[in-house]
């Protein structure tokens, strides 16, 4: 089996969810995959293949502890965009990535980052500064209200 194989279910077309094809499930799956962040992955240090005496870093306390610091923040951001992703309502997504501070830059970005549309992004967008929970300044600009 390779390591990038993907499994699709496969079935008769009646039982295929709203006319989709297994491919499209499959393919689907694959990219959600490719789309990850990646994490860091403590490995012992005999087993670090770096050139040079790159190990013996490890051996000072102050760039263990910095190494471990930044682990440590990678793997709780990506736990939070897990969190985040797995929200179902799209308000609801959009209002935990606005106070997690993931709106830099346009609001396709930000889309992507929650991965929605940015079409029920910018809906969710406008629902929440009709309900007074976020404002909108100027285009593209919206913030908490404190």
């Amino acid at each position: 089996a390779q390591k990038d194989a993907v499994v699709a279910q496969r079935g008769s077309p009646s039982s295929r969810h709203k006319g989709r094809s297994s491919r499209w499930s499959a393919d689907r799956r694959k990219q959600k995959t490719r789309r990850m962040t990646p994490m860091f992955c403590p490995l012992p240090a005999s087993r670090l293949r770096l050139k040079g005496n790159a190990t013996a870093a490890f051996a000072d306390p102050a760039f263990a502890r910095a190494y471990g610091r930044q682990a440590a923040q990678q793997i709780q951001a990506q736990r939070q965009m897990l969190e985040i992703v797995g929200i179902r309502r799209a308000e609801d997504r959009v209002m935990a990535g606005l106070i997690a501070g993931l709106l830099e830059g346009s609001i396709v970005e930000f889309a992507a980052r929650l991965q929605l549309s940015h079409e029920a992004t910018y809906r969710a967008l406008r629902k929440l500064v009709q309900d007074g929970r976020v404002m909108n300044p100027s285009r593209g600009i919206y913030h908490l209200h404190p």
